[in-house]
């Protein structure tokens, strides 16, 4: 029987092996927000390293935020190949490679095209990494701690968001590369110390292997056989077989699709919209925050969240985890889709006003506009006008003298003037709850659905749905808010979510302290 204090050191070192694979995801975090601390840079001294100027247009920044996705989706389409081919660890080893050539490109960049090549690379990157860091850290714990380890990849994810965002405070955006070089080089050390996943090693006839790295990770006390038994039942079926046929077995079918609507509703419960347009978003709830005071915020806010759910997605499971998160989030959405309706109201209702007071004034003078030929007269009666449209607005503040003293008065009225605080509150809120389930959640219940034999090929698929669901997510927050207004937009957005309530009730499969294949 194993006593409790080797229990914990055991644990313990579980704990730093994940670690030591999240490093990868601590890289991940500064290539994606990378462009954000550039653009601000360049925006400052445009020069590159070699000292030459370089000037980007907006066109060419968003091409250069844009084409990390591109090139994370055919790495991605890769990574479900690669990993299964050659395992997570030798895959985790090569990644260095792409990994620190991009940091290079992009430190000795003179050119937008270098900038482009550099930032592709990085997206292979990104698209193998997800695949492969996923699965190995679901693969390596004991299934007591399973949950919470898996979700280290986020909170690692986050950390190289913070990170590239203080590096960015006093190092040039050349310099940043130096950063993603030593996390590189940081990462394949650590994986020196960490073992092949067993279950890999037992889906592929490796089984002496297998029983050493289990020994090593469950203890002496553990019943490794077991657990290779329970390994070799999951995947011995599914040997010889095509992956097109193993995708038509509807114990495989059935979770695939169940990934898919939860990738769905990760991207379309506004998370992802909100992240990307924060200052955006809270310029139009009324709410004037600077870009990087923005950023820091939400950052931090997600970090807080994930932190705290490592802790409670291992405690009330992966279902739980879902529906609390997507409660918050409804009611988080409705209260901030009431505010900016009310924000709507308030300005017709100032418009109106306004023109009220102004209308009297116009009509009267436009009785002397008789033809063209009094069109001269137009210029006197112009000061005129505004004279007395002045007279009438000085009544509500007499410092004042035109039409924004009507409207700031009607303003000091204002609900939304006088109630800031809603939207900030709202949107930290939103963030706090999504980290708590749906940040999260889909991405481990994607490795832990399926079998070690098509881990990575059957994510590699969800993963590239959910980036096309992503780029989708994106474009499309224009255009609906364009056709339900601001608030109708969020509405819209809760709706999604409830949805996700009653679709994790139904059909979400617990897989809190359950083996996985």
């Amino acid at each position: 029987m194993e006593t409790p204090s080797a229990t914990r050191r055991r644990i313990q070192k579980q704990v730093m092996k994940v670690s030591g694979i999240c490093l990868g995801a601590i890289n991940m975090g500064l290539m994606l927000v990378w462009p954000s601390v550039a653009f601000t840079d360049l925006q400052r001294k445009n020069t590159t390293i070699y000292g030459n100027s370089i000037t980007l247009s907006d066109t060419q920044m968003d091409l250069i935020g844009s084409i990390l996705p591109a090139g994370s989706f055919f790495g991605t389409l890769a990574g479900g190949y690669v990993v299964a081919r050659i395992g997570r660890r030798r895959s985790m080893l090569w990644l260095t490679v792409p990994s620190i050539l991009a940091w290079v490109i992009l430190a000795l960049s003179y050119s937008l095209i270098m900038i482009l090549i550099g930032r592709f690379v990085n997206g292979l990157y990104c698209g193998v990494m997800v695949v492969v860091g996923s699965a190995y850290v679901v693969e390596l714990p004991d299934t007591a701690v399973r949950g919470a380890l898996a979700a280290f990849p986020t909170l690692f994810l986050q950390l190289g968001y913070i990170i590239v965002l203080v590096s960015g405070l006093g190092l040039r955006w050349y310099q940043i590369s130096f950063v993603g070089i030593g996390t590189s080089i940081m990462t394949v050390v650590a994986m020196l110390f960490i073992p092949e996943s067993p279950s890999y090693l037992i889906a592929t006839g490796q089984e002496s292997e297998a029983r050493e790295v289990l020994t090593s990770l469950r203890g002496v006390h553990a019943n490794i056989e077991d657990e290779i038994n329970y390994l070799r039942t999951k995947n011995i079926d599914l040997e010889g077989l095509s992956f097109l046929k193993i995708l038509k077995i509807p114990d495989i079918r059935k979770p695939l699709i169940m990934v898919l609507v939860l990738f769905f509703i990760h991207n379309f419960c506004g998370i992802q919209v909100f992240t990307t347009n924060m200052t955006r978003i809270f310029h139009e709830s009324g709410t004037e925050l600077d870009e990087t005071t923005s950023t820091l915020i939400v950052f931090l806010t997600l970090l807080l969240g994930n932190t705290v759910s490592i802790f409670t997605i291992n405690y009330i499971g992966r279902r739980n985890s879902l529906v609390i998160s997507l409660t918050i989030l409804v009611v988080s959405l409705v209260i901030f889709g009431s505010y900016a309706h009310n924000i709507d109201s308030e300005k017709a209702a100032r418009v109106e006003e306004i023109m009220v007071n102004a209308s009297p004034l116009l009509t009267s003078y436009s009785k002397n506009v008789k033809d063209e030929s009094n069109l001269i007269e137009l210029r006197p009666l112009c000061g005129k006008i505004t004279s007395e449209i002045v007279t009438k607005a000085s009544m509500h503040k007499r410092d004042e003298s035109t039409f924004e003293e009507l409207n700031e008065t009607l303003m000091a009225k204002s609900f939304a003037r006088r109630h800031t605080w809603v939207p900030v509150t709202c949107l930290l809120v939103f963030m706090a709850g999504a980290s708590l389930g749906i940040a999260q959640v889909p991405f481990i219940l994607n490795s832990e659905y399926f079998p070690t034999t098509i881990r990575a090929q059957a994510s590699s698929i969800c993963l590239m749905a959910s980036n096309l669901l992503n780029v989708l997510a994106l474009q499309l927050f224009t255009p609906i808010q364009a056709a339900l207004t601001p608030a109708g937009f969020y509405w819209f957005t809760a709706g999604i979510c409830t949805f996700g309530i009653i679709f994790s009730f139904a059909f979400i499969i617990e897989t809190k302290d359950k083996a996985i294949g």
